[in-house]
């Protein structure tokens, strides 16, 4: 990497939303990143061992595919990450490969030649993903929802909060949403 792109990715920042439509993530003016709240409906796949690609297979056309939970159906954050400080530093996109404009769930897309990781990820503010919502919520939030009997995991608890707390009705992603002001 040039000097100018050194700077420019560390002074990138990444915030999450809720972006419209099929949207992933977006890079916006100098440096800041958005990534879609729940992965345009997804679910992200947060890889807790990123530099050992063990829950992906090599597919023929280069690109690694699921073959593990969670990351099958989910889209990868990592490499929606990756691609967007590829936008940081100048690349527009590609027809193919991680600068393509288009991602399908359960596949992770590197840049030529691989990642490696020179020096520990320094972040502004510690966001959790929750399983339960398919994305990220403040330390706060999450243990907002552990008292509130609001799960980790993917479907709703057996047994959900009195009447009137959560509205179930809507389902478990919808009714999540709403609790969160989403």
């Amino acid at each position: 990497l040039e000097r100018a792109e050194i700077k420019a990715l560390r002074g990138a920042t990444i915030t999450v939303s809720d972006l419209p439509g099929g949207v992933l993530g977006a890079s916006i003016g100098q440096g800041a990143i958005t990534v879609d709240l729940d992965a345009a409906g997804y679910g992200w796949f947060v890889d807790a061992t990123p530099l050992r690609n063990e829950e992906f297979s090599l597919a023929a056309d280069g690109a690694l595919v699921a073959v593990a939970a969670p990351a099958i159906g989910r889209m990868d954050l990592m490499t929606v990450v990756l691609h967007e400080l590829g936008h940081v530093i100048g690349h527009e996109h590609t027809d193919t490969g991680l600068m393509s404009a288009t991602l399908d769930a359960g596949r992770r897309l590197l840049p030529e030649g691989g990642v490696t990781v020179a020096q520990p990820l320094q972040l502004r503010e510690a966001r959790i993903f929750h399983e339960g919502l398919g994305g990220f919520v403040d330390s706060a939030t999450s243990t907002w929802l552990e008292k509130h009997g609001v799960s980790d995991a993917a479907t709703p608890p057996a047994s959900p909060t009195p009447a009137g707390a959560i509205d179930w009705s809507r389902g478990w992603r919808g009714a999540a949403r709403a609790m969160l002001g989403l």
